[in-house]
């Protein structure tokens, strides 16, 4: 998805949130290259009980440099 989103739009920065708890999830973004920017603590209600929400992000520049150590 960043690939074709850097490759064909002029994007400058693409920032996706990820559930605290999903641990497998933020491994897959950190190793995109994805930088985690803060948390967004309690913001959803699930049930009974609320959840936490990364925010991680990637720059274009980041992602070209990401790109080239492939």
């Amino acid at each position: 998805m960043s690939d074709w989103i850097f490759r064909h739009t002029e994007t400058h920065r693409l920032w996706l949130d990820v559930r605290d708890h999903n641990h497998r999830a933020r491994h897959v973004y950190d190793s995109c290259g994805f930088t985690l920017e803060g948390t967004l603590r309690d913001c959803i209600k699930v049930g009974e009980h609320f959840e936490s929400l990364h925010i991680m992000s990637i720059l274009r520049h980041e992602y070209m440099e990401h790109e080239q150590k492939l």
